[in-house]
């Protein structure tokens, strides 16, 4: 008996009444959808891992200016060096990582930063 329900097709148009909502969502609206960030979860792993392979003034430098949002002045002035020394050290940690990550297999169009602010 339960089977033959399944025989019944709904329409994703249904509306879906919740108490105290005013506006009604719709089977359509609670559908999940893919996470395209998912595909790249490999390529975060070969980042980190060539992340890694940076030394620790290069590492401190692309972790303060990408994960910390940072200006190269603000670095620079956390790491008692000049802005333009940050400049130079971020450049060639991002040429060193875009050289690690093609290794990898990663796609050539990762985006880059811009050496200065």
């Amino acid at each position: 008996m339960e089977l033959g329900n399944a025989y019944e097709t709904v329409s994703l148009d249904t509306k879906l009444s919740f108490e105290g909502e005013t506006a009604p969502l719709t089977l359509n609206d609670s559908i999940g959808v893919d996470d395209t960030s998912l595909r790249k979860i490999d390529q975060y792993d070969d980042l980190k891992t060539a992340v890694e392979c940076l030394d620790n003034r290069e590492k401190m430098i692309i972790y303060l200016r990408f994960f910390h949002d940072l200006s190269q002045t603000e670095v620079a002035e956390r790491l008692n060096i000049s802005q333009m020394h940050v400049s130079r050290l971020q450049h060639k940690a991002l040429k060193r990582l875009k050289e690690l990550m093609s290794e990898a297999g990663a796609p050539a169009s990762w985006p880059s930063a811009s050496p200065s602010d």
